[in-house]
């Protein structure tokens, strides 16, 4: 990542922030979608973890104990 401009500290403002806040919005949306796909078929999909892995602390309960 570059930061190629720098803005001071400001409310957010529509007009000035559209198209960050559009980002932000966008992506709220794209992981809410995610996470109601994964909901949906999480019982019915078959996952296997390797060994090496089986301690990691899986998000959405992927390792079923």
């Amino acid at each position: 990542m570059k930061v190629t401009n720098r803005y001071d500290e400001h409310k957010a403002d529509f007009a000035r922030d559209y198209m960050k806040i559009q980002e932000l919005a966008l992506s709220d949306k794209q992981l809410k979608t995610i996470e109601e796909w994964i909901d949906e078929r999480i019982q019915d999909t078959f996952i296997q973890i390797n060994e090496s892995k089986a301690d990691c602390d899986f998000a959405n309960n992927w390792v079923k104990e």
